[in-house]
């Protein structure tokens, strides 16, 4: 599968999934970013369908209290492309931005996530190189989720707080932290000290 419009999907590239024949379940899935480098694969096992759950399991109540967020699935898989001024107007928190760039690396746009936890993605790029960098910002409450790709990641300082630095897909690297109650994820095709500059000098 590709994007229709391939100016609008910010960092993600085509998709191949694979589906079972008989009951159109995803067996497994391979995403690309927006330069055709594998970005994400997932693939599903020894799931069991129509195992006899009664269908009073799936009955939600919601609790008494609970606060109940309506969320436009369109707007979530699909979020609009935005100016780095627009992003920051529209983020209900104040993003950080890389002071450091390696050198050819420009803003190419950035979207805002308004998810189970509002999400910000900065994308730069080297138009010459072909190369990019992504910023991921996760609000998050109580622990942030780690990804399990970072399970086993290396511990690194980035300004004296304790970070994950991992290779994942062959070329790429992923560096995470956090600031305050905010998870962030460097991602793109450098060594691990350029990688480290740029998140110390986010501000």
């Amino acid at each position: 599968m590709s994007p229709k419009n391939k100016s609008d999907s910010g960092m993600f590239g085509d998709m191949k999934v694979w589906v079972d024949k008989e009951t159109w379940m995803p067996l497994k899935m391979d995403m690309k970013d927006a330069d055709g480098n594998p970005m994400y694969s997932a693939e599903y096992r020894n799931f069991r369908i129509n195992t006899g759950i009664s269908d009073n399991e799936f009955q939600f109540e919601i609790p008494e209290g609970a606060e109940v967020q309506t969320i436009n699935m369109d707007e979530l898989l699909t979020p609009q492309v935005m100016t780095l001024e627009e992003t920051k107007e529209e983020a209900t928190f104040d993003i950080l931005v890389p002071s450091y760039l390696p050198d050819g690396y420009e803003f190419e746009n950035a979207m805002v996530i308004d998810g189970f936890s509002e999400t910000v993605i900065l994308n730069y790029k080297n138009g010459d190189l072909g190369l990019g960098i992504t910023v991921t910002e996760i609000v998050f409450e109580g622990e942030a989720q780690v990804s399990p790709i970072m399970a086993n990641a290396e511990v690194v300082s980035i300004n004296d707080v304790e970070g994950k630095f991992a290779s994942v897909f062959d070329d790429n690297k992923m560096l995470q932290w956090e600031i305050g109650n905010i998870q962030l994820t460097l991602s793109g095709s450098m060594d691990k000290d350029e990688m480290i500059h740029i998140a110390e000098e986010m501000q």
